[in-house]
This record gives C-alpha cells, sequence and structure tokens, in this order.
C-alpha cells in the first residue's frame, strides 16, 4: 500500500499503525516509514468510555475511566504499560533540495514508560541510553529494506544525496 502511495505521486509515506517504530524504506528516492510510534500517548486522560467497554470488563455504571484502564490492563501488568516499546518513538525531518529527499533525521522520543499517569504519555527527546536503544531497532529493521541508516549524535541519519 505504502509503494502504491508513492507510485501514485505521495511524497512521503509516514504511519504509527503498530504503534511502535519500524523500519524505513526508501522508495523511488521517497520514504517509507513504516511507523513512528505513538507520538502523544494519553488513553489515561480520556474523559469516558462507551458503556459496552465497561460492560465487557465486568464493571457497573459507577466505573470510571481510571477503573476501566485499571481492569483492562490488570493494573499495568499487561498490554500498553507494561510494554515498553509502545512508549518509544521518533520524530522524522525530512529535508530536501530542488525537490528531492536528500536527508532523513530522526530523532528518538520518549513518552514516559514506566512513569505515573500523571506523568506519561507526553513526547520529550530520549535521553542517550533510550535514544540509542531505539534508534538501533529502527536501523535493523531499515536494513531489511537496504536502507542504511547512521546513528550521529544520537540522532538517526539517512541521506540520499
Amino acid at each position: 500500500f505504502a509503494r502504491r502511495c508513492i507510485d501514485e505521486g505521495a511524497d512521503a509515506f509516514i504511519g504509527h499503525g503498530p504503534h511502535m517504530p519500524r523500519g524505513v524504506e526508501i522508495y523511488e528516492g521517497k520514504p517509507i516509514l513504516y511507523s513512528l510510534g505513538n507520538f502523544i500517548f494519553q488513553n489515561d486522560t480520556v474523559r469516558w468510555q462507551p458503556s459496552h467497554n465497561y460492560d465487557v470488563l465486568g464493571l457497573d455504571h459507577y466505573a470510571t475511566p481510571a477503573d476501566f484502564v485499571e481492569a483492562r490492563y490488570a493494573n499495568e501488568t499487561h498490554g500498553f504499560p507494561a510494554d515498553s516499546a509502545y512508549w518509544e518513538s521518533v520524530v522524522a525531518q525530512l529535508k530536501y533540495r530542488d525537490g528531492q529527499l536528500i536527508q532523513l533525521s530522526l530523532y528518538p522520543v520518549d513518552i514516559g514508560h514506566g512513569r505515573p499517569r500523571s506523568q506519561r504519555g507526553r513526547p520529550v527527546l530520549a535521553d542517550a541510553q533510550l535514544g540509542r536503544k531505539i534508534l538501533n531497532h529502527m536501523q535493523n529493521m531499515s536494513a531489511h529494506f537496504g536502507t542504511q541508516m547512521e546513528i550521529e549524535d544520537d540522532v538517526g541519519i539517512i541521506r540520499l544525496a
């Protein structure tokens, strides 16, 4: 689908469907970012849930969205809250010259895995250790597509020119 979008005239394809970073492919000189991951991930600030969601978990009409989150994720022992991959992301910067992509930079982002609910979900630049983990993951996944990514000063760099 991503390649078809480029074939039909898109200058880039940027996804986030799996909620975690995936590889980068350069197709016909244009970037396909299969997933940047989540950017703002604040499930805990949702004001309400559909009544069906409460029913499925056996919660009554007095339950709050916080009750729903605790029941759904077993007090953060599984699902999104428990898996650090959902709390890692990148911000992409695309640089063009004369209408041609010349460089793609990926800045690793920490969305707050392990932090209290009131502090997580807001993107900040990742520290060096987490940033390296995120970029190494993307570098490995991008290699599958023949895309070479260098890591310089805690930023992933893909050069096309």
